[in-house]
């Protein structure tokens, strides 16, 4: 039941054939204390049983299409235009990626309407049963060489409605997505705890090959981007020999 005196969160699941995944992130949703969600599925016209199980969970489902689609980062756009205009924040959750505990949501919520300043909030995540802890920051020296996994942020859905995922990008639109908000000046404010466990054996982890190919061809679009990944790459020994050596991008804007 929606609470309209909360900020309104928009939860997105796309799926494509994904019946042995898609049960426990419904439940995971369906879970969440928060009391004003929307969640969107949309599905890719699956042929096996991802429909069914979907339905099972029709009365938590917000809205719900299967159709053909050009791809995930098509299917995520889709999901983001039929966000609720009143939505104040928007959160992609995979088939297979499930909230770490029912009070994610509501914490990060609390986290966005403290922050001093109007801010994506992301927290850390837990792969393959480890915590992995996210940069404390996201800059465009974070960025050369990190893809800030995108489960872990909730995205102002105002903002993100002026960054769509390049849908020409099959594996790391997300990761320019990221690069185009923090160019912009977009701010993100980090939470300490874990908001999802996710599952790994998405494309990414598939294709790695793919992956680092396309990631090099979006450095490359970004001039700083692509500087400070080479300054990194002639650091690491000096950095593996003498300890730390960092630069703050923020500082050279």
């Amino acid at each position: 039941m929606k609470r309209n005196s909360l900020p309104l969160v928009t939860v997105v699941t796309v799926t494509r054939n994904a019946e042995a995944l898609i049960k426990p992130t419904l439940s995971s949703v369906g879970s969440q204390s928060y009391g004003n969600i929307e969640y969107i599925v949309i599905d890719g016209s699956s042929n096996d049983g991802t429909i069914n199980i979907i339905t099972e969970f029709s009365n938590g489902i917000s809205r719900f299409i299967s159709e053909e689609d050009d791809g995930i980062y098509d299917a995520m756009n889709k999901g983001l235009r039929l966000a609720d205009q009143e939505s104040r924040l928007i959160h992609f959750l995979n088939a297979g990626d499930v909230y770490c505990g029912p009070n994610v949501i509501e914490n990060m919520v609390s986290a966005f309407v403290s922050c001093a300043r109007p801010s994506h909030v992301y927290g850390d995540i837990i792969k393959d049963g480890k915590k992995s802890h996210l940069p404390s920051k996201i800059d465009q020296y974070i960025l050369s060489t990190n893809m800030i996994c995108h489960q872990a942020v909730f995205f102002q859905t105002s903002a993100h409605r002026n960054h769509p995922y390049d849908k020409t990008l099959r594996i790391c639109a997300d990761y320019k997505l990221l690069i185009d908000m923090v160019k912009a000046g977009e701010h993100f404010c980090k939470v300490h705890q874990p908001v999802v466990e996710f599952d790994s054996s998405g494309i990414s982890r598939q294709n790695r090959a793919a992956l680092y190919s396309e990631k090099k061809k979006i450095r490359k679009l970004y001039p700083r981007i692509f500087l400070y990944y080479h300054i990194k790459q002639f650091l690491k020994p000096l950095k593996q020999k003498f300890g730390n050596i960092q630069i703050n991008s923020e500082a050279n804007e």
